[in-house]
């Protein structure tokens, strides 16, 4: 992860890579566990979830570069169901 005062590093294609960035429920938000909390903050070619809080649900994000991802309603290390705020 580089220094905010580096700016944001990049991917060699040019788009804007999200490690150290995560996305999740406001207020006192805790991951379930480790493992979902490791992947919180991963870079998107990578296995990485996000809650979206305009659709108020948790996504696996897709790796193909549009932005999408797979909706998921639990936990896919633990089981626990996730928290939609």
């Amino acid at each position: 992860m580089r220094p905010a005062a580096e700016g944001p590093s990049l991917h060699p294609d040019g788009t804007m890579c999200l490690e150290g960035t995560s996305s999740v429920p406001g207020g006192s938000y805790r991951p379930c566990c480790p493992v979902l909390a490791a992947h919180l903050t991963t870079c998107a070619n990578d296995i990485r979830y996000e809650y979206w809080p305009r659709r108020r649900a948790w996504f696996l994000i897709v790796a193909d570069g549009t932005g999408d991802g797979v909706r998921i309603r639990f936990c896919p290390h633990c089981g626990a169901k996730l928290p939609r705020r």
